[in-house]
């Protein structure tokens, strides 16, 4: 057992070091490929590098992401009861009209056009509080399909809560939500970021535990956003 034990370790310790050296290299790769501050490469290069950098990407991502495609009984929206949430037991009307009031097209992040997220005018606005005690109070028993929007708002929501947060203690925006990474509680997405029905959330726990494992649904890919631009 023992040994056997110290193996495993070994080929963990030999797996996270190959993990490390290719985000090493992919944030290499990326910086030649395209960030804000990258030289345009020669298209003959570009054909080579950015091949790689996707290869790279998705080995990193499939060694740092839960799988969850495997995980059995993963619902999709459609195969919901029509008219399940006719009368829904969440209101997310405030975060609707927060969102309405508070974002805009035009924003452009190293290349990327985007909708940008006035996050001054949300954190000034109290109907922001109000709804994160929405989301705290919200009932455990919900249909699948309240469920589902439930979390999906709840990622969201709390991702720009914990932007909020940083804004109004320090007085100031971080550069990206990546800096709000801690010594102490580890990367952002692992950080207690609020609670949902009563319960307290990671926004990894969201994503993963919540939505990836219990839905097969491509809404959760196209309506959850990391305050990122890509």
């Amino acid at each position: 057992l023992e040994e056997r034990s110290c193996s495993t370790r070994v080929s963990q310790s030999s797996s996270n070091k190959r993990t490390m050296r290719a985000a090493i290299l992919l944030a290499g790769l990326a910086a030649l490929a395209g960030t804000p501050s990258a030289v345009a490469l020669p298209p003959i290069l570009d054909r080579v590098v950015s091949p790689a950098y996707i290869r790279l990407e998705k080995y990193v991502a499939g060694k740092q992401i839960p799988n969850a495609v495997s995980v059995p009984g993963r619902r999709r929206l459609d195969e919901c009861a029509p008219g399940e949430a006719a009368s829904p037991a969440v209101d997310h009307s405030a975060w609707d009209e927060l969102l309405q009031a508070h974002t805009a097209p035009g924003g452009e992040y190293g290349g990327v056009k985007a909708l940008a997220v006035d996050y001054h005018a949300v954190s000034a606005d109290p109907r922001f509080d109000a709804y994160l005690e929405t989301l705290a109070a919200a009932p455990a028993e919900l249909s699948p399909a309240e469920e589902l929007a439930l979390f999906m708002n709840a990622y969201n929501a709390l991702c720009i809560g914990l932007i909020v947060s940083h804004l109004r203690s320090k007085g100031e925006l971080p550069k990206s939500i990546n800096d709000l990474t801690s010594k102490e509680g580890g990367p952002v997405w692992d950080l207690p970021a609020g609670t949902v029905c009563g319960r307290k959330y990671s926004l990894n726990e969201i994503e993963h535990d919540e939505l990836r494992k219990k839905w097969d649904e491509p809404a959760v890919h196209a309506c959850i956003v990391c305050a990122s631009a890509s």
